[in-house]
């Protein structure tokens, strides 16, 4: 998921927010509400928190380089660093000590203009002492993903996946990365393309295609699974019925990594099949790779649970009003289960155990004089919470579109903002998983942003205001505090 850097992040106790006017950050604190604010470069525009800690990196968009902020809580230190032209985007290695700095063309500069398709910036990040490291990599860059232990980068691009070592970024200074392909005559601005936690392999797929690729990150080999002939070979039928099946093409519509890359699913909507893929081993032996039929069910779309023991399956190419629960370990069967409106997105609360479906609504009044109540429904915006062990669910109508959806660490709550400037609607919806109560919470600002703040369990809002306005939500006491005016001096409401 993209991550909005033009808006104010989160860290575990600390909430940051760019002034590129001011040439600021402020610095919220979630428990004492006290702000600090520290000079950066030219329009600091483009934030990114570190995870796990309270320090952050701000891009400023006036000046080419980056501001690290670090350790607020004993008042915070800043180092400037050089960073590529027109930067718009910030990804962070999982054990903190480096991140990649790049322009995304799929997303705007701070001045509307354009950025390098092909530098990025490695920041290797040390307390003692910040340094920075410009590559080149493939063509225009659209994400990055690291292996699990901190090493290694994957900046994705149209020409294949371009492999940054840390150590030796380091070490030997600026270069050409070194660049994986991802196959030939294939189309890579569309290529989905997931990169295994090890980074040993990537696993794609090619939209409208019956086959899937690995490709090897240490060697660039390529290994590819053509998936309509192990459909022939596990169905058996010879009925009219499959053979009416058979002759629908094989597409993979969706294809989802599981967290510990272990294994992929890969959904195959016109067969209303999943295939459970063993990474790597079932590119070299299909016969391990096991073929789920969910019979009579359209599925397009599939979302894996955190721990990876389950998963939902479900379309939003029509208005389906139901989801279907897989579990993925034991020998429990797939359930599907009833929902009252059509679902246009999934997401799964980190403990596993809650999902919460966006639901599409259809054309219409849903006040107008005289419709059922079904009919309604169909027209009204809303949303679902799921229960996904026990199939409980429960749907919320609501007056306008569900906006961001922050689920909080433990999975005990769920919070989704509400704007629609027409009909002065500002709020936020908290919703206990327990229970499924929801309780609104109006604000005082057309809102913008939404976060989880772990360590003080609270929620921030940030909100559409000239001097800037965060209300912090206790999601154990619902009591909120509003701080506004970040560059002034500050004041606090109850």
């Amino acid at each position: 998921m993209r991550v909005d850097f033009e808006l104010p992040q989160a860290s575990e106790r600390f909430v940051y927010a760019a002034n590129p006017a001011g040439g600021t950050v402020s610095i919220i604190d979630a428990e004492s509400l006290s702000i600090q604010t520290l000079e950066t470069g030219s329009r600091p525009t483009f934030l990114r928190t570190l995870a796990g800690t309270d320090d952050a990196i701000v891009l400023n968009a006036g000046s080419d380089d980056a501001t690290i902020m670090r350790d607020p809580a004993s008042g915070a230190r800043t180092s400037t660093v050089d960073v590529v032209d027109g930067a718009n985007a910030i990804a962070v290695s999982p054990d903190g000590k480096h991140a990649v700095v790049y322009f995304d063309s799929a997303f705007r500069t701070a001045d509307g203009g354009s950025g390098s398709f092909q530098d990025v910036t490695v920041i290797s990040l040390d307390p003692a002492g910040d340094s920075a490291t410009d590559m080149t990599v493939g063509f225009r860059p659209r994400a990055v993903a690291f292996s699990e232990d901190g090493t290694t980068g994957y900046v994705v691009t149209e020409d294949g996946v371009s492999v940054l070592d840390f150590e030796a970024v380091v070490s030997e200074g600026t270069g050409i990365a070194q660049l994986i392909s991802l196959g030939e005559n294939i189309d890579q601005e569309s290529l989905d393309v997931s990169i295994t936690p090890d980074g040993r392999h990537a696993l794609t797929r090619q939209p409208g295609e019956p086959v899937l690729r690995l490709v090897d990150l240490q060697d660039g080999s390529l290994t590819t699974l053509g998936l309509g002939g192990l459909l022939a070979d596990d169905s058996g039928g010879s009925g009219d019925e499959d053979a009416g099946v058979a002759d629908l093409p094989v597409e993979v519509t969706d294809l989802d990594l599981s967290p510990d890359g272990t294994f992929a699913l890969a959904v195959l909507r016109n067969q209303s099949a999943v295939l459970r893929i063993p990474v790597p081993s079932g590119f070299s032996d299909p016969g391990s790779i096991e073929v789920i039929d969910v019979e009579g069910e359209l599925i397009g779309s599939v979302s894996i649970a955190p721990a990876g023991d389950r998963a939902l399956l479900y379309t939003t190419a029509i208005a389906a009003e139901r989801i279907t629960v897989l579990p993925l370990s034991g020998d429990a069967e797939h359930e599907t289960v009833a929902l009252r409106k059509a679902v246009q997105a999934v997401s799964i609360a980190p403990d596993g155990e809650t999902a919460v479906i966006v639901h599409a609504r259809t054309e219409g009044d849903p006040n107008e004089p005289g419709i059922d109540p079904d009919l309604q429904i169909d027209r009204s915006f809303g949303y679902s919470l799921l229960r996904i062990g026990s199939g409980d669910v429960k749907l919320q109508v609501t007056e306008t579109e569900p906006g961001t959806i922050t689920l909080v660490p433990d999975g005990s709550f769920v919070f989704i903002l509400f704007r629609d400037d027409g009909l002065v609607v500002r709020e936020v919806q908290q919703i206990e998983t327990k229970s499924f109560l929801v309780e609104p919470i109006q604000l005082g600002s057309p809102p913008v942003s939404l976060g989880a703040v772990p360590q003080s369990e609270r929620v921030f809002v940030g909100q559409e205001h000239p001097d800037g306005r965060i209300t912090f939500i206790d999601w154990k006491t619902s009591e909120t505090q509003t701080v506004t005016g970040f560059e002034l001096n500050s004041r606090i409401r109850d």
